[in-house]
């Protein structure tokens, strides 16, 4: 019993309690430091009433109902930001909430949402593994991969777009279009 107590009184001894929280604020702000951060988006800065800046409007392409080619909604999705990987993932997440009008139709419902990337002038489209088990028929398909990409086109500065499985290139996604080249205007025709 008198080795438990000697063991206490070593343990909080004031030099170790001193040491323990010199030791604990730099890991905290080590932690701070290197944490990655997501890429999220704040709200707030969707919402502003900042009336100096200009608009994004984003170009949405989705489906039209007979399944033949695409149907363009301008959807206005907040402040400009100067973010591209920013304003890919709002454009993203626009895109995934479906049209808002009429004659416009969303080819996959109630997918993951993609996380997307920049590096110069291509935006990369990292789909989670269970894209991989949309199926759809060859002229669908085109028009998802098309429509992602002729919307991430629009962006200002993005002149191709890349898609990605789980990080790492994909062949095709539903098995009928190649997806392991970039993708720009001339391939999508918009």
């Amino acid at each position: 019993m008198k080795w438990l107590k000697l063991f206490f009184r070593w343990l909080f001894s004031p030099w170790n309690i001193i040491f323990s929280i010199l030791l604990l604020g730099v890991l905290g702000i080590r932690y701070i430091q290197t944490r990655p951060t997501p890429l999220a988006i704040d709200p707030k800065l969707l919402q502003s009433t900042d009336r100096t800046r200009s608009r994004l409007t984003l170009s949405l392409y989705f489906a039209t109902p007979d399944g033949r080619s695409f149907a363009v909604e301008k959807r206005d999705a907040g402040l400009e930001l100067d973010d591209l990987e920013t304003r890919a993932a709002v454009a993203m997440r626009n895109y995934l909430e479906g049209p808002k009008v009429e004659g416009a139709m969303l080819l996959v419902s109630k997918m993951p949402l993609p996380t997307v990337f920049a590096h110069q002038d291509t935006v990369y489209v990292d789909l989670e593994a269970t894209w991989k088990k949309v199926q759809l028929g060859t002229q669908s398909e085109l028009l998802l991969v098309c429509g992602i990409a002729n919307t991430m086109l629009e962006l200002e500065g993005v002149q191709k777009v890349k898609y990605l499985l789980a990080g790492k290139p994909v062949e095709t996604i539903g098995g009928h279009i190649p997806t392991d080249k970039t993708f720009s205007k001339k391939e999508c025709g918009s």
